[in-house]
């Protein structure tokens, strides 16, 4: 017995099988409720047609020198086989390709955990950023709409190429640079965000303070990113993210407002919206929706004071995420939800790193009340 309860705290201490546990919780919870009703939106009818009238290896092969299956003015080879694979196996059937985006979000989880162990030194860490994650609502609706794995699978290669890279940074593990640089281009395979990935790495290196290797991560991912944009400009004869906008009616100062709405959500719509309604109400003080806003208020504020106080440098780099990773969305006049979700990683991390750096102290804490309750307990036994 005492063999078994030593394999398991083994096993318990291994963050990556913890994450791996947490992933398979999820995924018994979510697929069983995976629906089965049609896949609308103008998205899935136009893959489902490509796919259906032609997907042969001629087909398969052009996606890599031209449009990508959806429509001509993308370009994701990587994100057009699993389509195609999605349709191989499970041809028009919802549920499976609403199972494949749960497979996708699930392999994030241990794909976080490296993150956080490679690039920051703090895997467990990476546990509670992947739990962070699953309990966001957009995780959830990640999984309802199959066409929004764009995000998903770029968010996932992106996360190992920031663990590799900061690695790469802080230890200088050439492997690791390596990795950091194919995970990259998995990723410009997969969406368009994935390019402005190298400002990030800027940002990273110059905040935890190697600069040579960072200069060299910064000057590699920013070449291939721009020998890749070279190559779409090629495959698709225009330089720009997709279809463009032809009218913006939002000023600038709106397109500011909405971006300081989402970095520093859930607080800043609260005090916009939710607190004015709710107490604008009789006996205000009953509603659930004002605790809980207070509730999500104060755990946004001390994952931040406690990054602050403790890991400043960690803090600017997950901020550098949560606000880079929403610049390809602008001009915010079509930000639909799914652009939030490859930056709602760094809303994670920040949970998961704040977490494991309030961890000792807390430890330290309830091991101090501990004791002095069992001395005064010895003292009034005496």
């Amino acid at each position: 017995m005492s063999e078994w309860a030593r394999r398991v705290r083994t096993w318990l201490g291994n963050p990556f099988l913890v994450a791996a546990i947490v992933a398979l919780i999820w995924l018994a919870h979510r697929v069983p409720r995976l629906s089965a009703d049609a896949m609308e939106g103008p998205d899935m009818p136009a893959i489902l047609g490509a796919l259906e009238s032609d997907h042969s290896l001629g087909a398969v092969a052009s996606w890599f020198a031209g449009p990508w299956v959806q429509c001509p003015n993308y370009y994701r080879p990587l994100t057009s086989l699993v389509h195609l694979m999605d349709f191989l196996v499970w041809g028009r059937d919802p549920w499976g390709w609403r199972l494949t985006n749960a497979l996708i979000i699930a392999v994030t989880i241990p794909a976080l955990v490296w993150l956080c162990s490679a690039g920051l030194g703090r895997p467990w860490a990476g546990v509670v950023a992947g739990a962070a994650l699953l309990l966001q609502p957009l995780t959830r609706q990640m999984t309802v709409w199959p066409a929004w794995r764009t995000d998903a699978i770029c968010g996932l290669f992106l996360c190992i190429a920031t663990g590799a890279g900061l690695s790469w940074i802080r230890e200088g593990h050439r492997a690791h640079l390596w990795l950091s640089l194919v995970a990259l281009l998995l990723a410009i395979l997969s969406k368009e965000p994935a390019f402005i990935w190298p400002a990030f790495a800027a940002v990273a290196a110059l905040a935890l303070g190697h600069h040579v290797r960072g200069g060299i991560l910064v000057l590699s991912s920013a070449a291939l990113a721009a020998a890749m944009w070279l190559l779409r400009i090629r495959c698709l004869g225009h330089p720009l993210m997709g279809a463009p906008i032809v009218h913006v009616q939002f000023t600038l100062s709106r397109q500011l407002w909405q971006l300081v709405m989402l970095l520093f959500y859930p607080v800043a719509w609260n005090l916009s919206f939710t607190y004015p309604a709710i107490l604008g109400e009789a006996y205000s003080f009953m509603h659930g929706a004002l605790y809980k806003a207070l509730l999500t208020d104060l755990l946004v504020i001390a994952a931040n004071v406690v990054l602050l106080l403790h890991l400043p440098r960690i803090w600017v780099v997950i901020w550098a995420w949560r606000l880079i990773m929403y610049l390809p969305s602008m001009p915010f006049a079509n930000l639909y939800a799914f652009y939030r979700y490859i930056p709602t990683l760094g809303d994670a991390l920040l949970y998961g790193v704040a977490v494991s750096a309030a961890a000792p102290w807390l430890g330290r804490f309830a091991r101090e009340r501990f004791d002095r309750r069992r001395a005064a307990s010895a003292r009034s036994e005496v």
